[in-house]
């Protein structure tokens, strides 16, 4: 019996060595998976926070085209609005100029005329200069 015990004694510390290298191996093991788990998801989480700010982004760019858009659009119909003031003005001038014509000297007529005439190119030039096209 003392030569077994003696036998025992003997395998129980390499047994118990072994088991807890394996123990040990596990939980090490184990927390490699868990980190490289955790890295991949992380990953992924930036992959898809890197797609969302590309699609913000493109979503931003789509828009600031539209606002150009109706920018251009507006700006042409303010020019359009500016240019039919301008010529609106110079024919009510023309009529006020006509209307008060009886007994004024041709020439003098004329030259009022082309001066209405010239007052509205100045203003059609302020209102391409106010309303620019591109």
């Amino acid at each position: 019996m003392g030569k077994i015990m003696e036998k025992f004694n003997k395998l129980t510390l390499p047994a118990v060595i072994l088991i807890a290298s394996v123990i040990l191996g596990g939980f090490i093991f184990a927390t490699q998976v868990i980190k490289q788990q955790s890295i991949e998801k992380q990953q992924q989480i930036k992959i898809k926070q890197e797609k969302w700010d590309q699609l913000a982004k493109e979503l931003k760019e789509q828009q600031g085209k539209g606002e150009a858009k109706q920018a251009k659009h507006q700006n042409v119909l303010l020019l359009e609005t500016c240019l039919d003031n301008a010529e609106k003005e110079a024919d009510e001038r023309n009529q006020i100029v006509l209307d008060n014509a009886i007994g004024v000297q041709v020439d003098s007529v004329y030259k009022t005329l082309d001066d209405i005439e010239i007052q509205l190119d100045k203003n059609k030039d302020e209102c391409f200069k106010r309303y620019p096209q591109r």
